[in-house]
């Protein structure tokens, strides 16, 4: 008996179960798959009208890459239903999940705070370059027609990774020049030049308006090309102005153009007593650039992106460039090369302080550090911007020739 009542109601189970099943739904194929293609349709045209960014009506990047990661997912179910693995459970996942993330990819409604990320700027000497703009500030430093006091006193220093360039004249790292219809132009410089040199530079005005070039060679042990020593890496270079009271370097106390590499001094130069700290006829304003340089007598930008005479652009990137309206000492200068202090702790006498090491929401109107003053990236595009990241040691090696 008990047998048979196991059996019967085991029965009675099944017949009830049976009862509540829906009838059997017949799935067809070539609907489905034109069905879903319908809506991979649909998402290949949203991707591609979509344009990324943190303005209104624009979309996040996180935004973009989930409705493309849900196209490549209905891709391969699509694939599947034509490789005859589809299934009526697969098909409404499928349709489902494609729907979801149509209708979740939504624009912004308002403008999104900018958020800036670890980059360097790079140019590949394709007439990429930062423009300064024409500031008063960046040239003027002391009194002009003061050459028995010797007024003139600024630093200038930056990080810049060069690598292997070719032989040239005048290859712009960081310059500086007068502007305005000054008869002879003022101003520093930073270039590289004639088999491998690197030199500091800058314009000396006298009392009788003419003028002649200091500069003075960077010498790294001794030797002439610094190409094999300084390539594929970064370096720390800065230029000390200090002519207050004296007008050689023989007195000891460092007078005079000195110029640093990695936190040592590698070259200096004297200036004539009649050196002035700059022409009245140059108290304008001076006109800035990194990678290019004005090749006019007055120093406007016109020509920045040409090149004359194998002066041309130079490849590389710069960083942390801060302009001192003070002559930092020997100690000053190593301390910023070591890390043992920044340009904070010279606050009061930055002018400028850019540091170039990440991205910009509007790259033709970046503020410094200061806030004081804007500059712009010229001639930006593919080979010439901030790239995300961070540059190391050997990751952009163009040549290392001996």
């Amino acid at each position: 008996m008990k047998k048979l009542l196991v059996i019967a109601l085991s029965l009675a189970v099944a017949l009830f179960a049976a009862s509540c099943e829906k009838p059997n739904e017949v799935f067809d194929k070539a609907a489905s798959i034109a069905e879903l293609t319908t809506q991979l349709t649909q998402m290949d045209a949203l991707l591609n009208a979509a344009e990324i960014g943190t303005k209104q009506g624009q979309y996040t990047q996180e935004a973009y890459d989930k409705l493309s990661a849900a196209y490549d997912a209905l891709e391969k179910v699509i694939a599947d239903f034509q490789a005859d693995k589809g299934s009526k459970d697969a098909f409404d996942k499928a349709l489902k999940a494609a729907k979801d993330a149509i209708a979740a990819f939504t624009p912004n409604a308002e403008d999104l705070p900018f958020e800036s990320k670890p980059a360097y700027l790079w140019s590949n000497s394709t007439f990429g370059y930062v423009d300064f703009g024409p500031v008063a500030e960046y040239v003027n430093f002391g009194e002009p027609e003061k050459a028995a006091a010797h007024t003139l006193q600024f630093t200038v220093e930056f990080w810049a990774y060069l690598p292997y360039w070719e032989d040239a004249c005048w290859r712009m790292i960081l310059g500086n020049m007068t502007e305005g219809g000054a008869v002879y132009p003022g101003g520093w410089c930073f270039n590289v030049y004639d088999n491998g040199k690197l030199r500091g530079v800058h314009n000396i005005v006298k009392e009788d308006k003419s003028h002649g070039w200091r500069e003075s060679d960077f010498r790294v042990d001794g030797e002439t090309d610094v190409r094999p020593i300084v390539a594929n890496s970064w370096h720390h270079f800065a230029m000390v102005m200090n002519d207050k009271n004296a007008t050689n370097l023989n007195d000891g106390q460092g007078y005079g153009m000195n110029c640093y590499l990695d936190g040592q001094k590698v070259c200096s130069l004297g200036f004539d007593a009649d050196f002035a700290g700059y022409s009245s006829d140059n108290a304008g304003k001076g006109h800035t650039f990194i990678f290019a340089r004005p090749v006019d007598q007055n120093g406007t930008p016109e020509d920045a992106a040409k090149t004359r005479d194998g002066q041309g652009h130079l490849p590389g990137s710069v960083k942390g460039l801060i302009l001192y309206n003070k002559a930092l000492t020997a100690a000053d200068i190593a301390d910023l090369y070591d890390g043992m202090s920044d340009y904070t702790d010279f606050e009061s006498n930055v002018v400028i302080a850019w540091p170039l090491n990440a991205t910009v929401e509007d790259s033709q109107n970046m503020k410094d550090a200061t806030g004081k003053f804007t500059a712009k990236l010229c001639n930006e595009g593919e080979d010439f911007g901030f790239i995300e990241g961070t540059l190391k040691d050997g990751d952009r090696i163009v040549d290392r020739r001996n």
